[in-house]
């Protein structure tokens, strides 16, 4: 039985819906990695099945081998191992061993772990049964990793409802332990202002420290991919000490907000005199390949490509410029279309950059009559652009989101009807499209 849920949790874990997965998994890798070659163990523990986390750590490392430079020590990368914890089928393997004088990653598969040749290991957790013979030894390893002394927890994507989460914190509350969760607030609160719903954020805190647990409510999804990026980024200033700078002095530029204030007046600077003309020839350009990546669906439907632009970055007023389209050059380039960064935005754009990741949109879904526009689905992809010259000591900024879109319908429409292989190549060339805008690297 295990077998064949192995094999058709594989197709739904490795082969569908991959064009969207976002940065998350690749960050919580990064700062695995920084926190293991600063001398910590580490330890990832997870109700997923997949291995995306262990792949994220390979690619990672690949990815930092090539970018180590500019006179900074070679590490030694850490290793990697995975177990389960549910018996029958106890698994555990050494993945890369880690060095004599280095730490090695354990990722603990707390429901057991699915490999994309559909093997199975561990018990697999889909029925209540096998949630109920799991409860006992999910306890007793949460409990063991929370109790550790010194021991740094981060809890991401998790509602705090989970019986033996709630059982193991509590237990092992204590004032010296760290423990931070990030959760976004519910769709019903995140609609209200900041005074109406201060009373219920207030009640969520206030359980949150009964469990020792610090909470932090990002405004998105996008900012809790973006949290431990930035973490990692802080512990590498921290271990590099003066030769880089810290994390939090001005000088050395690299905290998020920084970032992002940096690129705008720097790109601006980039930017040619007869750059709405450029603009739109490259948005042209990108539009005039885009179908050959849409396959499927009607051969007479028309498109039509935005990008929107975080211009003069403002914290207090978060917003969205319509720079450029494959239109026609906007001339005019004093009464730019602008949105603001809001929930529920009936933008497609505002609603990827706040999501972190890729969207396709219906206009339907974006609460909005289908005759109101003549575009009827969206395929928005965030633009993120490296401003630090070094990926350990910088993370990307979003600054953008470069939008596509149809005029056919979920039915007959390319961007609904197309593959996901064939939309994942799209999006790569999107972003490739955007960045040869946005970018302030050669």
């Amino acid at each position: 039985m295990q077998g064949f849920l192995g094999d058709k949790l594989s197709q739904i874990l490795y082969r569908e819906d991959q064009w969207n997965r976002g940065l998350i998994t690749g960050n919580i890798a990064q700062l695995a990695v920084y926190a293991a070659m600063s001398g910590r163990p580490v330890k990832i523990l997870t109700t997923n099945y997949d291995t995306h986390i262990e792949n994220a750590f390979h690619d990672l490392i690949k990815r930092l081998r090539a970018e180590t430079s500019d006179g900074i020590p070679t590490p030694n990368w850490p290793g990697l191992r995975w177990r389960t914890v549910c018996a029958p089928n106890v698994t555990e393997e050494v993945v890369e061993e880690a060095p004599p004088t280095g730490e090695a990653i354990e990722i603990v598969y707390l429901h057991g772990r699915v490999s994309k040749d559909g093997r199975a290991d561990g018990l697999v957790v889909l029925t209540e049964s096998d949630y109920a013979c799991s409860l006992e030894p999910v306890l007793a390893e949460l409990t063991a990793s929370f109790c550790l002394p010194e021991t740094r927890v981060l809890i991401i994507g998790s509602s705090l409802t989970d019986p033996p989460l709630v059982k193991a914190l509590a237990l092992t509350k204590h004032p010296s332990r760290l423990r931070v969760a990030l959760q976004t607030l519910p769709d019903d609160l995140e609609t209200l202002s900041a005074r109406d719903a201060a009373p219920a954020v207030d009640l969520l805190d206030k359980r949150s420290q009964h469990l020792g647990i610090r909470m932090l409510h990002p405004l998105n999804y996008g900012q809790i991919a973006q949290f431990p990026e930035e973490t990692s980024i802080c512990l590498v200033h921290r271990a590099l000490g003066a030769k880089v700078g810290s994390y939090r002095a001005k000088k050395t530029g690299v905290r998020y907000g920084q970032r992002l204030n940096y690129w705008w007046p720097q790109w601006q600077k980039r930017l040619p005199p007869d750059h709405t003309q450029s603009d739109f020839d490259t948005l042209r350009d990108v539009l005039a390949a885009a179908p050959k990546f849409l396959r499927n669906g009607k051969s007479d439907e028309s498109f039509r490509l935005e990008l929107w632009v975080r211009r003069d970055v403002d914290l207090e007023r978060r917003s969205v410029t319509l720079w450029a389209n494959s239109v026609g050059p906007i001339v005019e380039r004093g009464f730019l279309r602008t949105e603001l960064i809001v929930h529920n935005s009936a933008n497609s754009s505002v609603r990827a950059l706040m999501a972190g990741k890729p969207t396709r949109n219906h206009i339907a879904g974006l609460n909005l009559s289908s005759e109101s526009s003549r575009w009827k689905s969206f395929l928005s992809v965030p633009i993120y652009v490296q401003v630090h010259p070094n990926l350990m000591l910088g993370g990307g900024v979003p600054v953008g989101v470069i939008t596509l879109a149809g005029s056919g319908d979920k039915e007959t429409g390319m961007l609904y009807q197309a593959s996901d292989g064939h939309l994942q190549e799209l999006i790569y060339f999107l972003i490739a499209g955007g960045r040869r805008i946005l970018s302030i690297r050669e």
